[in-house]
């Protein structure tokens, strides 16, 4: 294939245009962390995407082979627990923090006109985990590396939409036991439990492939099953959400999550191997 045309090339991410649909490929070597330049690169290409006549889909994709996004850089959350301790900021479920970049980046990829398709090569947890559970559709490229939420092994919960969008794909009853044990899977299994929905070759192909199928569909039946599809599962996502927002908000300043996270700056401390 040739080229395509770049609309916006920065130093977290790039945005194409092929036909109809948009390519944004994420990259941070060498870990392929997610972090404020992320969401602030991110917003903006939504931004250009927004502006752009005829796109019909969206594909969020890893630059870098073997890896989506491997999490949210947790020495960036290790900074934010501490700043928050020391200026006695307090937030819970009951009284959340603001939205943050992230939870914008993943609410416009989630409610945005196109249909968002993650192109899984590699590597996808915690807030990796959650972009791709913000996207419509997600396929995993077969191979030897982890997908799942792994946050309370840290001491924090999922931050970014995980414990809202979980039970979505996988079920109430066993995204309960992955965000309890803080499990991560290999791609086979996430497409049995339905955390994707297929493993296939080669992730970004076969997304570029189903982006074609769905040109051939009319724009108006698509928008009418997203919009249908999203109303099933709604009880009340706002709520949620903040309550989520405040709980993560109110972990990350214990002492328990500190000393984790420290060591997890420090080399000290790993998120373990899971069943692949």
């Amino acid at each position: 294939m040739s080229a395509s045309p770049l609309l916006f090339e920065g130093v977290r991410l790039t945005l194409a245009r092929e036909g109809s649909s948009a390519i944004v490929s994420l990259f941070n070597p060498p870990h392929g962390y997610f972090d404020a330049q992320s969401e602030r690169e991110l917003l903006q290409a939504l931004d250009l995407i927004d502006g752009e006549d005829g796109l019909r889909t969206v594909i969020l994709t890893g630059r870098e082979p073997g890896v989506f996004v491997r999490h949210y850089d947790v020495g960036v959350l290790e900074r934010i627990g501490r700043t928050m301790q020391e200026r006695g900021l307090a937030f819970s479920p009951e009284a959340p923090p603001p939205e943050s970049g992230f939870h914008r980046c993943a609410a416009r990829l989630e409610a945005g006109s196109w249909i968002t398709i993650a192109a899984i090569g590699g590597w996808c947890m915690g807030g990796g985990m959650e972009l791709a559970l913000a996207c419509k559709l997600r396929y995993a490229q077969a191979g030897d590396y982890l997908l799942g939420l792994p946050e309370v092994q840290l001491g924090i919960i999922p931050g970014g939409g995980g414990t809202q969008k979980l039970g979505r794909a996988v079920g109430h009853t066993r995204a309960l036991e992955m965000l309890l044990l803080g499990t991560c899977v290999g791609p086979n299994e996430a497409a049995r439990i339905g955390l994707v929905h297929a493993v296939v070759p080669d992730a970004l192909a076969h997304a570029r492939a189903v982006a074609r199928t769905l040109d051939g569909r009319s724009p108006e039946a698509l928008r009418h099953i997203v919009s249908l599809h999203a109303m099933a599962g709604q009880a009340d996502a706002a709520a949620g959400m903040a309550a989520e927002r405040g709980a993560f908000s109110q972990l990350v300043v214990r002492p328990f999550a500190l000393e984790a996270m420290a060591d997890f700056n420090g080399g000290r401390r790993s998120f373990p191997e899971a069943d692949q």
